[in-house]
């Protein structure tokens, strides 16, 4: 199940009515179920900045589980630390704190973890958030925006907000090549296989993403039934190559979508290609002993704005190559220890973190 609805902007009665044109939840989603929603919450963002997903998206989806007579309960373990405080911050800064007072929905404030098996995948286990292993579906509510490491960050990209907290970062440190850590991701998704998800395609973001760049109209709502099958398709509606985004070239050879003679030309809203996406193929074939010399001049790399830094040691903990000091209240990166993870530039609250071109 692949679909499409025009919607040019984040009004709720407009919202509300691409829904249900959208996708009937019925189909999905039954009396009783308790429901996941999982929006992007990358980091405490207010919605006009449009890093998150933004909240009448997920209140008008709500609104439709309410009528099915299900249970909804928002969660995600943005980055950084996966606690109560942390999560409050979240609710409170992208919009959902008073979502409780508006609609039937709980926000989630449970931090425990529990471990899912994996035993034929790349990764024999995960550590995931508890109320996963609490809940009879789930709805994933990503947005599309580009993203340095992994080119694209919508549907299978989101799921990675399932693993809890700084675990994250862990991740990152354990796959420094971006080829590992997108089989990481595929396999993720394949486990967590969300029951349906819907895109909050009204806006999106372009260049520097998932939270520095600019802002792209799309005017689209978006739903799928299977996470790579939806990626594939929005690839198309973005004017990006599937092939440059490594998880779905991944997912492709796994047989895990086919691909299709769709051009969805009248819903094309083309995105500004990021640098990472250009010189990726060329990347990726590259020897290692190749790769590992060649980075510093090849990739774009982290640059601290010191205008603009604050000190306030959030890339320093997102760190997985702990390549990233403070002094004089200053970030300062260790260029021989940089993976080229961008976790700083995903996560940097202020932009302080600037992309620094390489080569190309």
């Amino acid at each position: 199940m692949f679909n499409i609805v025009r919607c040019d902007s984040y009004d709720e009665k407009k919202i509300s009515k691409a829904l249900k044109e959208l996708v009937d939840l019925k189909q999905f989603i039954k009396k009783g179920d308790k429901v996941l929603i999982k929006p992007n919450f990358l980091i405490a963002s207010k919605p006009e900045a449009l890093v998150t997903t933004h909240p009448l998206v997920v209140k008008c989806i709500i609104k439709e589980l309410d009528k099915i007579g299900a249970k909804a309960v928002i969660a995600d373990s943005p980055g950084g630390p996966y606690n109560k405080n942390s999560l409050e911050s979240i609710y409170k800064e992208c919009g959902y704190i008073n979502l409780p007072d508006e609609v039937k929905v709980e926000l989630n404030y449970d931090t425990t973890t529990f471990i899912k098996k994996n035993p034929k995948g790349f990764i024999k286990y995960y550590k995931l958030i508890g109320v996963l292993d609490k809940v009879d579906k789930v709805i994933s509510v990503p947005k599309i925006k580009t993203h340095m490491l992994t080119t694209l960050t919508c549907s299978v990209k989101n799921l990675f907000g399932l693993i809890p907290g700084t675990e994250k970062v862990s991740f990152h440190g354990r796959f420094r090549k971006v080829e590992d850590f997108c089989r990481m991701l595929a396999d993720l998704a394949v486990l967590a296989k969300p029951t349906i998800t819907i895109v909050d395609a009204v806006t999106g973001m372009k260049g520097e993403g998932p939270s520095a760049g600019a802002a792209k109209k799309v005017g689209l709502l978006i739903a799928g039934d299977n996470v790579f099958e939806t990626d594939y398709n929005v690839c198309k509606i973005i004017g990006m190559d599937y092939e440059t985004v490594p998880y779905l070239k991944i997912a492709r050879e796994k047989k895990l979508f086919e691909e299709n003679d769709n051009d969805f030309k009248k819903y094309r809203t083309v995105f500004r290609k990021s640098h990472s996406s250009i010189v990726s193929k060329v990347w990726n074939v590259l020897p290692a002993f190749i790769k590992n010399l060649a980075s510093n001049y090849w990739l774009e790399k982290p640059a601290i704005n010191r205008k603009v830094c604050t000190g306030c040691g959030d890339c320093m903990r997102a760190c997985p190559a702990k390549a990233i000091k403070i002094k004089d209240f200053k970030a300062n990166i260790d260029y021989n220890k940089c993976v080229r993870c961008y976790c700083c530039h995903e996560l940097c609250r202020y932009k302080a973190v600037d992309l620094k071109k390489g080569l190309f």
